[in-house]
């Protein structure tokens, strides 16, 4: 499933999920045009998805990133993730 944040009909955000198992799905493809960034959009948005996948019955999500992400890392941090 993917989601998108929109302005004016513009994607100004995306994320999507995808199943891993019965109790699990993986963050995938989470972007914020960088205009957005650092203004709640990326946060909005993750925690609608993570909302979507409890609504689908998926317990726990996973997401990976690289290194270079540092403020990608803080959100994510910020949404309880490790």
């Amino acid at each position: 499933m993917f989601v998108a944040a929109l302005e004016d009909g513009t994607v100004i955000a995306s994320c999507g999920f995808t199943h891993q198992n019965n109790e699990t799905c993986e963050l995938t493809r989470v972007a914020t045009d960088e205009r957005y960034q650092r203004k709640g959009v990326g946060q909005a948005l993750l925690t609608f998805a993570l909302q979507q996948s409890v609504s689908l019955g998926y317990k726990t999500a996973v997401l990976s990133t690289n290194g270079v992400q540092t403020a990608a890392h803080r959100m994510y941090e910020a949404k309880c993730f490790k």
